[in-house]
């Protein structure tokens, strides 16, 4: 059974890596590389050095330290955080300490200097830049190109991306609120902490609905006779650590997507229409082998520009939120109802169950809508969505009252 938040957090201590053992560890993997010597292992030269045998092994993985790692997420980057806290610290000796209070501002100061706002988890200074009105206005002329060229009907547009679920449901919290006694100081419930997590290839249709299958990528390689129950046209793929790679990508464009969508055309009466598919630049999703395929079958390939799929793709914009929701939701009832996290053999049948329920018509329409696509409207994005952009532009961007001449 899942330890109750209180009791975990007194027994898990995060391992702070100080600069002398990430020294050491750097140390550590240029001995391993300019070695010739086969029984120089990982583990001979952790004791070396001595640094963490686990966390060598994950640096030669290439799995950066989780302060890196995560901070693009991070509302201030490494060197501002620093700053800030030098700058607590002087205060503070300084008999004039800084409380949250008057801490907030400040952060906010330097995220609107970099076109931030603080809600949320802040926005990618990538994104940022990339969501600018020049790039999304060129995006929109090549999509009401191919729409109006080729005759395109709603029902053969289609969105995929990839979307990662954790047997936990996951880290963020659930909108649910509990009831507790106002006597009870240890107010807590349960939470699984299983991270394992599983890949899906998913799709949506410009029409509202939802129609091909998706894939499911596991870690590992063993299979389980419960993912092949639910649909028979569900691909069911392994990796070693549950992502996708370029081939998995392929299989379900060429095993699921490609067939399904023309039998859809041909059903619809309209096989004289091309298919058009908006992906993002995903290095899976551009290899050749897709472009023969979709040559072959008249499908269109319209890939988004970097960084802009938080605004412009359908299944981020509209579809996923609902849907990782759902998903959180029924992780908890199973581990409510069975005292243990969700079991990686039932994952296909719940989080079909979980999109039957996030993927409305009506969910799946108002995302289009909000992406300015069905209908075509670029207009639906304003100054202000183009606004984090500006710090990055090289055109000057002055306020309509703004005189046009000076004297």
């Amino acid at each position: 059974m899942t330890k109750p938040k209180h009791l975990r957090s007194a027994t898990r201590k995060p391992q702070i890596l100080n600069k002398d053992i990430e020294k050491r560890l750097q140390q550590a993997k240029e001995a391993l590389f300019i070695s010739v010597d086969p029984k120089y292992t990982a583990s001979k030269a952790a004791r070396q050095y001595k640094v963490p045998y686990n966390t060598l092994r994950n640096r030669l993985k290439g799995i950066q330290p989780r302060e890196k790692a995560h901070e693009k997420e991070m509302l201030l980057s490494g060197g501002e955080k620093k700053a800030v806290v030098d700058w607590i610290r002087f205060l503070g000796l300084a008999g004039i300490p800084i409380c949250k209070r008057t801490l907030r501002p400040k952060v906010k100061a330097i995220m609107a200097a970099k076109g931030l706002t603080a809600r949320g988890s802040g926005l990618d200074p990538k994104r940022a830049q990339a969501f600018n009105y020049t790039t999304v206005n060129e995006y929109f002329e090549d999509l009401n190109q191919v729409l109006t060229k080729n005759s395109i009907p709603w029902e053969h547009v289609y969105n995929m991306d990839e979307k990662g679920v954790q047997m936990g449901g996951g880290r963020k919290n659930s909108q649910r609120r509990y009831f507790f006694s106002r006597n009870d100081i240890k107010m807590y419930r349960q939470h699984s902490d299983d991270l394992q997590l599983v890949t899906i290839i998913d799709s949506v249709c410009a029409d509202g609905t939802a129609p091909i299958t998706p894939a499911f990528v596991f870690p590992g390689t063993k299979m389980h006779k419960e993912w092949m129950q639910v649909d028979e046209d569900i691909m069911i793929a392994t990796s070693e650590n549950g992502w996708t790679d370029n081939e998995i990508g392929f299989q379900w464009f060429k095993r699921c997507f490609v067939p399904q969508a023309t039998a859809r055309r041909e059903a619809n009466g309209t096989s004289d229409k091309p298919i058009l598919l908006i992906y993002n630049g995903h290095a899976s999703h551009t290899t050749l082998d897709w472009v023969n395929l979709a040559l072959e079958n008249n499908i269109i390939l319209l890939c988004l520009p970097s960084h802009t799929t938080h605004r412009l793709q359908p299944l981020d914009v509209g579809c996923f939120g609902p849907l990782q929701s759902a998903w959180f939701n029924r992780c908890d009832e199973v581990l409510e109802l069975t005292g243990e996290s969700m079991d990686l053999r039932n994952v296909v049948k719940e989080y079909w169950e979980c999109r039957k329920l996030a993927f409305k018509d009506t969910t799946i329409s108002q995302a289009w809508r909000k992406s300015g696509i069905n209908p075509f409207n670029p207009s639906v994005f304003t100054d202000a969505d183009f606004a984090p952009s500006i710090p990055s532009s090289t055109k000057a961007h002055l306020p309509d009252s703004f005189p046009s001449r000076l004297p």
